[in-house]
Parts: structure tokens; sequence; C-alpha cells
């Protein structure tokens, strides 16, 4: 009778651990294409409609928050929907607390992460509002710029120019794709002659498996992202370009 009594008891509080589920702010994005009121190409066509059947989350709470791209592993074969893909970035996990972030490629064939601080980007804001989905949200822009080496071998800048609309009612200060050191939840992302993150949907209090912020175990670390970063836009540039080897 002890012997089951035990057994019940150990059966319960594992069921009870095993169950256990923690409460997160969840926000879906979606990626448009910048069409500054000109006509797309074919492929842009092509492109637009395969983003809006992708979308990327946000998950959070004070302590912890994670960004993934939603896209579809199985359909990465597709260069035009793998292209598509690239344009909502990669997976990450940040420890706020520990100002730690994990970034995973989020592809089936990957079985790495980069470990690395989370550093905020040089924002200036900027006292002009504007209301999305009911929420007040401010505007804050930014020069991102950093360089890369061309395919002629020369080192080259590129420079970003991004618009945030940001709530400061929802406290968080890391953000979709990296975009971190706003007081305030990223509700729109514009980059110029590029595209723009929108919010779809904004869920308070889901519940979620309390295993929801842990990384993969099967995953290794690296720390040299900045040299693969670099390594994947030349390959990206030569599948541009039609350079296949």
């Amino acid at each position: 009778m002890r012997y089951l009594l035990l057994l019940l008891f150990t059966t319960i509080c594992f069921g009870q651990q095993h169950n256990k589920e923690i409460k997160i702010t969840e926000v879906t994005y979606q990626y448009l294409l910048a069409t500054s009121g000109k006509e797309l190409s074919p492929r842009q066509e092509k492109e637009q409609e395969l983003l809006k059947t992708i979308t990327a989350t946000f998950g959070f709470t004070n302590q912890l928050a994670k960004y993934q791209n939603q896209s579809n592993p199985a359909l990465y074969s597709d260069l035009d929907y793998f292209l598509a893909k690239l344009k909502l970035g990669s997976n990450i996990i940040y420890n706020i607390k520990n100002r730690t972030q994990f970034l995973f490629l989020g592809d089936s064939y990957s079985n790495f992460y980069f470990k690395m601080p989370i550093k905020n980007k040089d924002w200036k804001l900027v006292n002009e509002t504007k209301t999305i989905n009911n929420i007040v949200c401010y505007k804050a822009t930014l020069v991102d710029t950093y360089n890369y080496q061309a395919s002629d071998g020369t080192i080259k800048e590129y420079t970003k120019h991004i618009t945030a609309w940001y709530a400061p009612s929802i406290a968080v200060p890391v953000g979709l794709n990296q975009m971190n050191g706003l007081p305030g939840l990223i509700m729109q992302l514009d980059e110029a002659n590029n595209g723009s993150f929108i919010v779809t949907s904004i869920v308070f209090n889901k519940q979620v498996p309390a295993t929801y912020f842990d990384a993969p175990k099967r995953f290794t670390e690296r720390t040299d992202y900045e040299a693969y970063r670099e390594e994947m836009r030349k390959k990206m540039r030569d599948v541009q370009n039609g350079n296949f080897r």
C-alpha cells in the first residue's frame, strides 16, 4: 500500500511538472515588400505573394523573449521561398535579465547557434505618435551601417534607413530581428526601399509550455557570428548573380 501511494504521488507530481505552463505576450508579424507606388516586377510580385504566407512570432515575459521565423523548412529547396523567408530573419532567444541572446538559423540543416551579448541599436526617439491596433505608438529612427565584401573583393558600406513605431505601454527592451533598445514593443518597422514588419495580432496572457524559452539540446554553441554572416552574404550574392559553384 505504501509503495502504491508513493507511486501515485510521484506520477501526479511528474504530471503536474510536465504540464506546467507559463503566460506570455505573443505578437505575430507579417513582412511586406515596399512598393513606393511603383509597379512590382514579376519576381517581386511572386515574392510578395510568398511573404503573405509566412509570419513571425515574438513571445515575451519581463525576463525572457523569443523571436521565431515561422517559415516552412520543407520548402527551402524552392529558391524564391527561401529568399522570401530571409526577409523575416533568424530565430532568437533573449535572456533579458542576463543581457544575452542566442541566435538560431531556423532551418532544418543547422545544428548550432550563436551566443552573444544583447546590443542596443542607436535609435533616435522622435516626438511623433500614431495609433496602431488601438495602441498609441511613438516614432524612432535608425541609420544602421555595416561593411561587407563585394563580389569583386572590395569592402563596401551598406546603410539601412529604418523607422520604428513602438508602444511604451507594452514594455519590452528587445525586439524582432535584433532590433533592440527601444522602450516598448515594436508595432511596425519600416526599412526604406525594402519592406515593413506589420503587427497582425497581439495575444496577452497566452499559456505556453514552461519549456517555451528553452534552446534545443542538440544545438552546439558558436561565437563567430560576424564571420559567418559575411560568408552567407557572399553566398547569397553568388546565388542572386547566378554564380553557382
